[in-house]
């Protein structure tokens, strides 16, 4: 099962201070979105929590756009 854009932005936007209509693929987490470390380390336990996944932080650092993002989580749900 696929992480949809409406999952990952209510659960982006619970934790960065953007409008649900700025988390498109495209968008790049730190240069137009403004999150940091303590933005990605808060979305990231909400994720492990919400969808049953688990996470590598370090990977998570690498990531550069929204959909970089759904695509890493998603794989991550797909093989649970």
């Amino acid at each position: 099962m696929e992480l949809m854009l409406e999952d990952f932005r209510k659960i982006f936007c619970k934790h960065v201070d953007v409008e649900p209509e700025e988390v498109t693929p495209e968008a790049r987490l730190v240069e137009d979105l403004d999150v940091n470390s303590y933005d990605l380390v808060c979305m990231v336990e909400e994720l492990n929590r919400t969808f049953g996944i688990t996470v590598d932080a370090h990977r998570a650092c690498g990531l550069i756009t929204v959909k970089d993002a759904l695509e890493y989580f998603s794989s991550l749900k797909d093989s649970n």
